[in-house]
């Protein structure tokens, strides 16, 4: 785990094999008056060198199975000039997680 100043502590679990996926912990400074139990990052999206539209189809497609199995949107999570696009979600227990 990373523990240098000003840096968020992390920790990443990768299959060797590669057939699994990527498990980071993170220790966040932030507080929060309720703590999630878990939140998940779950990547969709494809590879940085697919377009962003793909990548944005991918990750929509994705948000509306998870809400069709109870899930809440909270919202898009994106910025003009970025490269990047996720989906703020919760699950039915209340749990953050984010689709990318």
């Amino acid at each position: 785990m990373s523990n240098r100043p000003g840096r968020v502590r992390t920790l990443c679990y990768i299959d060797p094999r590669g057939d699994g996926p990527r498990i980071w912990f993170h220790v966040m400074p932030d507080a929060k008056v309720v703590k999630n139990r878990l939140h998940l990052d779950i990547h969709v999206s494809g590879s940085r060198s697919d377009p962003l539209a793909t990548r944005m189809q991918r990750v929509d497609a994705e948000a509306r199975r998870l809400t069709d199995l109870g899930a809440t949107l909270i919202g898009a999570l994106s910025e003009d000039g970025l490269d990047h696009y996720a989906v703020g979600m919760k699950d039915p227990e209340g749990n953050e997680l984010d689709i990318n």
